[in-house]
């Protein structure tokens, strides 16, 4: 089974790092490069958090508030929701092709299942 991805803690002392590697991983800022590093404008992070919010269903604010980090922390596939490479472009080759299967997430969307014991008769 895959590792769940999440947000850190609001405790943690690497907080805004973290979200940037979050923000990374799912797609809602570009992934840093040797020249830039992590080097973001206001701007960029302010589009991230807005993008984050609308697509999860919150009042987009710009700001990493309390509802953000709540939908920052539940479990997560670890897919990103945003991509652009080739691999997920409708332009892409090999989904005429047949070979591609698009995938669709909720983000929003928690556990199926209150408990994780698995019974059968």
């Amino acid at each position: 089974m895959a590792e769940r991805s999440k947000a850190p803690d609001l405790s943690s002392g690497s907080r805004k790092r973290a979200w940037l590697n979050y923000f990374m991983q799912f797609g809602y800022l570009e992934k840093s490069n040797i020249e830039t590093g992590n080097l973001r404008t206001i701007d960029e992070l302010q589009q991230a958090v807005l993008k984050f919010q609308t697509y999860g269903g919150l009042e987009p604010t710009g700001k990493i508030d309390e509802a953000t980090v709540a939908l920052m922390q539940k479990p997560r596939c670890g897919a990103p929701d945003f991509n652009d490479s080739l691999d997920f472009s409708p332009l892409n080759e090999r989904a005429y092709l047949g070979r591609h299967r698009f995938r669709r997430y909720i983000v929003n969307e928690g556990p199926k299942w209150t408990t994780s014991t698995v019974t059968w008769r």
